[in-house]
Order: structure tokens, then sequence, then C-alpha cells
């Protein structure tokens, strides 16, 4: 049994074709997409499409992620989370498609007789923003046992964008990482290979190259840039760098307690942010 999981492509198209590729090639007999295919990326129609059609047409299983949850909040205004913007242009690109981002389900999961329960989620069975991070020291395992209760056989898992596999009591967890959007160093797209094999599961990370010019045209070509709010310059100089810039933001620049900003004040702690780091303006000329 070959099973294909990967997360977290985040609108980047030129990385989910190098995915796809890469899992066809290696004939995996099921392909599970775990969430957050749309949002915070150049081109979420066409990456929605993309899978739709890969679902319709090779069975492909897709499940729901925090994002595709950010974009559906526009929905119901009182949800929306006022640091994701970026997710109501999103919305305006796909809503063609709100019955089936409501129609995804939180989890995926398949039963075998022999291998026991592998099963698919997008953060952790606390949640789809609780996710389960590789430094988990071994001294304190217990206090992760919530996120994989009930703990199946193999728990697969994305959110962090932190590839791993780290065995939880007797469960395999795996992370595996992110498709689109690496942001801590890896500027390759990455997922997961899950193998039955010789009685026991097994999983590598692959990491996949993709054409990164391609995804900064798309950044420039999509309009998002004037569309939309100046945090998306600092999401995409994360997705540029490959750095955790959102988290550094977060934690240098907005005051501790602050449960949302106003436009202008975000604005102004952004643009701090951005020419202390050198990155507030943008440029097709930007290193890769």
């Amino acid at each position: 049994m070959k099973f294909a999981v990967f997360s977290d492509v985040h609108g980047n198209l030129p990385a989910l074709q190098a995915v796809a590729a890469d899992v066809d090639k290696w004939g995996a007999d099921f392909t599970v997409v775990n969430g957050d295919v749309i949002n915070r990326g150049p081109l979420p129609a066409a990456c929605w499409d993309f899978v739709q059609a890969r679902a319709k047409n090779d069975g492909w299983h897709i499940v729901r992620g925090n994002h595709e949850e950010y974009v559906l909040n526009h929905l119901n205004p009182e949800k929306v989370d006022k640091v994701f913007q970026m997710s109501l242009w999103t919305l305006s690109k796909i809503r063609s498609s709100v019955d089936q981002l409501l129609a995804l389900p939180e989890q995926w999961s398949k039963l075998d007789e022999r291998a026991g329960e592998l099963r698919v989620t997008h953060a952790s069975m606390a949640g789809s923003r609780i996710g389960i991070y590789p430094t988990v020291p071994s001294t304190s395992i217990e206090t992760f046992r919530p996120l994989i209760d009930p703990p199946p056989s193999v728990l697969c898992v994305g959110h962090t964008h932190l590839p791993m596999i780290k065995m939880i009591d007797d469960t395999l967890v795996i992370n595996s990482g992110s498709a689109g959007q690496p942001c801590y160093g890896e500027k390759k797209a990455c997922y997961a290979q899950v193998t039955w094999h010789k009685g026991g599961w097994e999983a590598e990370i692959v990491r996949v190259p993709y054409d990164r010019k391609q995804t900064q045209l798309d950044w420039f070509d999509s309009g998002i840039f004037d569309e939309t709010s100046l945090i998306t310059r600092l999401i995409y100089h994360e997705w540029r760098t490959a750095l955790p810039l959102l988290l550094k933001w977060f934690r240098e620049y907005v005051p501790q307690g602050t449960a949302g900003l106003h436009q202008q004040a975000e604005n102004h702690l952004i643009e701090s942010f951005l020419e202390s780091m050198g990155m507030l303006d943008i440029s097709l000329d930007d290193r890769l």
C-alpha cells in the first residue's frame, strides 16, 4: 500500500503541479490533499480547480484546512480573523466553489485489518489551528496525546509547515510539511510518502524542486498586491525567503494582548517591520 499526502499549497500552482507529478511518478495507490489548498498565495482558483480535477479523475481525497475556513468565515463576517484579510480577496477569486469548500470533511481515514487506521487531518485532532510540532520532547509527550486522540496507527497532519516523522506511543505521526509555502529555510515543495511494508508503516518526507520564478510571476500578475492590504507583502517575502516572517512580526511588533488591529494600525506595524528588514519594496528582481 502506497499513500501520498500533502498540504499547505497556499495558491502556489507550480509547486502543486510539481508535487502531483512526483506523486504520479512514485505510483501512489491513493492521495490525500490535507487542507490549505487556497489562500495566502496568488492562484487560489487555479489550485482549487487542479485538485478538484484530480479528485474527479484520479480519486484524490481533499480535507479542509484552516485557510479554507478563513475564506468561508467571510460568509459570516463576525467570525473573520482580521489578520487574514487576504482571505476576502481569495473568496472573490473562488466564490463559485464555495459549496465545494463547505462540503470538505475535517478528516479522512482508511481502516485496514492488518495495518490499522490511517487518518488524515489538517493540524491535529484538537482542531485545524492547533498543530503538532517536531520539537516534542519525549519527557512531555503526554501533553501531545490529546492532539492524536483517539490514537490511530498513523496520523498525517500539516499546518505547521514543518515536516516531521515521529512515534507518539504506538502512533506514527507524520507532518508532511508545506507543498507550496515552506517558511523554515526550505524552498522546495514538500510532501510525504507513506508505505505499508513488511507488516509495518514507513514514511519518507520528499522535497521536490519547482519553478519558483513562475510562482513569483504569478504573485505579480495576479493583482493581489494592489487589491489587498500591506500584509500581503509580508507573506510574499515569507514565501520568497522561506523564513517565518509573519511569526517574527507577531512576536516583535504586535502589542501583546491585542485582540485585533484596525487596518491603518496593522499597515503601520507591517510597514515598520518590513522597513527594518529591508523588504518594504517588492520587485520581480527580488532574489529567490
